[in-house]
Order: C-alpha cells, then structure tokens, then sequence
C-alpha cells in the first residue's frame, strides 16, 4: 500500500511502526519515540521535513529512505539501515546528535547539505555521492567512520570531514572528492583508512593523529593547506602518491613515519620530531623546502631525521 500525506504528521508512543508499503510525506513529520521503523521492502519517501526530537534514543530506519527535503535530529540519534537516495537534500544533527548510513546504498543527487554541531556518520553503508556539491553549515562534522564513499562532490562551506575507518573508493570506478578551505581534515582513530583508486584533495588545514594506517591502493592525496601528522602510523602502498603543495609537518611523536606510497613535494616538508622515512620515492620541485630540527645527539628527541628511499628527484 501507498500512504500519502500532505497535512502535519506525529509519531508518539512505544509501537513499532511496520512498513512494508510506501508512505510518501509531503508535509513537518515529527517524531518523538525512539520506536524503530520495520520493513525489508518498505520506503519512506521524505518530500518535506522529517524532525526528531524529545526523545535521547535511537530511531532504526529499517526501510529504504529517500531524503528529498530536510531530515531534522534534534535530539538523539536517526540510523538509516537499508539505503535510499538523496536529491537535494538537507542533513541536520544538532550538538551531541547524530545521522547514522549504517547499511545499504546511499545515493546523494544534486546539491547536499550537511549542518548542525552534530555529525552525520558512515558506518557501514555505502554512500554514493552523484556529482553535486555538497556544503558543511553551523559546525557540521560529516564522518567516514566504517564502509565507503564513492562518486564524487566538491566539500564547501565551513565544518569538519573526519576520517576514523573505512574507505574512499571501492575500485569499481574513479573516485574525486575535494574539500574546500574552510573543511578541516581530521583522520583519527585506531582503524586503517583505504584510499582505493581515489583522489581525494584539501585545501584546508588536516591532522593526522591516532595508530591507525593509512592505506593507498591507488590511491591519490594532494594537499593544499597545512597537513601537521601527530602520530607513528605508518602510510601503506599497493599504488598511490601523496602531492604536497602547501606544508607537510611531523610533530609531537618521537618514533618512525614511513610514507611508503610516491611523494611530490611542491611546498615544504617540516620534520620537528622523530624520523620521517619517505620509502616510496622523493620528487621536488625547484621551490621545495626541507627543514630539519637540531637541538641534540639523540635521533628523534633531539634531532629529527628525514629518510628517503626510492627513486630520488632533483629539483
């Protein structure tokens, strides 16, 4: 069966909700219940405003959704557990909120929007973004915690892409995300992140931090904004290049970076502390700098070392 509605919708109470039909929204639907939503072969189809609030649990989406209007957490969280698609959509998560792709096929058409002091997180599904940009608004984080984000979009406005786990590409098709100036790149955590026949670009500040790798399968980073790395973690290749047009600086850890993919260097490479292995090839360009610390005879505490393995350019 087919439900419409073009009138103001609440949802209250503990009973679950099973959908195995379609119900089309076409006006404010509130939710304030933390039941889920059942239905392997169900859709909710949100044309208008789809807003939890009230409630500090988490609302199971068991149904494809289908966000062509805003899907409003205020409160709590809202888990999307079997795709859907996306056309100019709004994602809103306020402070201490969350969006959760948990499972399934996201498809992300035309402009995206993602806002609130909230996060809207990946966490196993595969989100498909279809080209349109898609802009950061009021603090808003977009985390690649778990599963993939393919396709491709340009990242503007000001909030925080933070990358704990899962991958950027899945090897079936080319990949290119880029994130504009005013995107902070946070890669954390303990998981390996995967950048599988990939380029992803930043031109904002990013940090690296956490034990977890960073795996390139053919995979290409460029960075165009301050890239500080805070961590020991090595970056793993099985095909890739690391392009640094700005600055590139290890700081706050004593011990071993080894960047095994290429790397080009267009900007400066700063090594403050510990050792820097570059194992997969060095490339200047004629104004690229390096800079070493020397305060010392101890490697990595007193001194930083930068080694270079590979093919070595001249500049």
């Amino acid at each position: 069966a087919t439900l419409s509605s073009l009138g103001s919708s609440t949802w209250t109470g503990t009973g679950d909700w099973n959908l195995g039909g379609v119900f089309s929204n076409g006006a404010p639907f509130t939710v304030q219940t933390d039941a889920p939503i059942n239905g392997e072969y169900g859709l909710f189809i949100n044309g208008s405003s789809f807003t939890k609030s009230s409630t500090t649990g988490t609302n199971i989406c068991g149904v494809a959704f289908n966000n062509n209007g805003s899907l409003n957490v205020q409160s709590g969280a809202v888990v999307l557990n079997l795709g859907g698609t996306g056309t100019n959509g709004t994602f809103s998560a306020a402070g201490g909120a969350r969006i959760e792709f948990a499972n399934g096929y996201f498809h992300l058409n035309g402009p995206s929007t993602f806002t609130g002091a909230g996060v809207t997180r990946v966490t196993g599904a595969a989100v498909v973004f279809g080209g349109g940009p898609s802009t950061l608004s009021g603090g808003a984080i977009f985390e690649l915690a778990g599963g993939v984000v393919v396709g491709s979009s340009v990242f503007g406005g000001a909030g925080t892409f933070n990358w704990t786990g899962g991958a950027i590409g899945d090897g079936n098709g080319p990949v290119t995300l880029s994130l504009g100036p005013s995107i902070a790149l946070n890669l954390s955590g303990s998981n390996p992140k995967t950048l599988t026949l990939a380029t992803l670009s930043s031109l904002g500040s990013s940090t690296w931090t956490g034990t977890g790798d960073w795996n390139f399968q053919g995979g290409v980073f460029s960075n165009g904004g301050p890239f500080t790395v805070q961590t020991d973690a090595q970056i793993n290749n099985a095909g890739g290049v690391f392009i640094n047009a700005a600055s590139f600086t290890k700081s706050g850890t004593t011990g071993t970076t080894t960047c095994g993919v290429a790397f080009t260097n267009n900007g400066l490479v700063d090594v403050r502390s510990g050792v820097l292995t570059l194992g997969g090839g060095y490339t200047p360009s004629p104004t690229s700098q390096l800079k070493l610390a020397l305060g010392g005879l101890a490697a990595g505490t007193q001194f930083s070392q930068l080694n270079i393995g590979g093919a070595v350019g001249l500049a």
